[in-house]
């Protein structure tokens, strides 16, 4: 596999930074150490093949709020949407559950907000796991507060200044990407997008985010399907749910990202159902980030 290659269902938009927290054990059904306090109805819906209305709760840790639209029917799907806000005056990590009568079927990954912050939650179980079911719960399961780093200390001015700039390294925030992003411009969101463009068979999004020297090895659309399952694989392509980056380092119109890959389940490559050794080149061609080989 080239290594341009080897390079949740739930949408997270963090309206600010975060701090990292210290999580605490859980089961599937989200319980850890904290009790949650707070019970919101939401509103009920008429399941499909039920023969009375379900009814559909938020419960929450005193430290967090939500705000919910009112959730609606599709042709196979619920579907939820709101947003959860920390209204505490410290960080603090979470995660959210969807449980029908306690049984969780659909699980977010972990997030992190500081005090104020607000993150959006888009989710959509199946009908299906809500059948017979009385109460689908929306579950906050808040871990223990996140603790803050002692600010850097700025060294003191050199004699005589650096010869060279180093390239600049970052360690990106929760930048869990479990779909496309929409109009990518930084290197996270390019590299994010070009590997769904891989898995879904997206040719057109993909040639949008490819360098020039890449596109030479897909001049087709039938050859990049072909490339695709011979590299890929159908189950890898099936069983991908997220990637993350972890490090991004720019070197004027050069970038090298870390990530890790998440599936939905775990397979003989990846027992973990993770593969932690993800890299991504890109390079600017006209102004843009674009995925190359290296």
């Amino acid at each position: 596999m080239k290594k341009w290659i080897i390079v949740l269902i739930a949408v997270l938009v963090v309206t600010a930074g975060t701090v990292t927290g210290i999580m605490l054990s859980r089961d599937g059904n989200g319980n850890n150490s904290n009790n949650e306090v707070g019970t919101a109805t939401i509103g009920t819906i008429k399941i499909p093949g039920n023969d009375s209305t379900t009814k559909v709760i938020f419960t929450h840790p005193p430290e967090l709020e939500g705000k919910w639209e009112k959730p609606t029917i599709s042709t196979l799907t619920i579907d939820i949407s709101g947003q959860i806000t920390n209204i505490s005056g410290q960080s603090v990590s979470f995660d959210v559950f969807f449980l029908f009568d306690g049984q969780s079927v659909n699980y977010i990954l972990p997030q992190t907000l500081g005090p104020g912050q607000t993150v959006k939650i888009v989710m959509s179980p199946m009908i299906a796991s809500g059948w017979g079911k009385k109460v689908l719960e929306i579950k906050a399961a808040i871990q223990k507060p996140a603790t803050t780093a002692p600010p850097a200390t700025t060294p003191p001015p050199t004699s005589a200044p650096p010869t060279t700039t180093p390239p600049a390294t970052k360690t990106p925030e929760n930048q869990v990407f479990t779909s496309a992003p929409k109009n990518p411009k930084s290197p996270e969101e390019v590299a994010a997008a070009f590997m769904f463009s891989l898995v879904e068979g997206d040719y057109a999004k993909f040639k949008e985010l490819a360098s020039s020297e890449s596109l030479k090895l897909f001049p087709s659309r039938e050859k990049f399907e072909e490339e695709m399952n011979s590299q890929l694989g159908k189950e890898f392509r099936y069983n991908f749910k997220a990637v993350k980056i972890t490090k991004e380092t720019i070197e004027g119109d050069v970038a090298e990202l870390d990530g890790i890959f998440y599936f939905k389940k775990p397979t003989s490559d990846y027992p973990d159902a993770t593969d932690p050794s993800v890299t991504f080149h890109l390079v600017k061609e006209n102004g843009k980030w674009k995925v190359t080989e290296k």
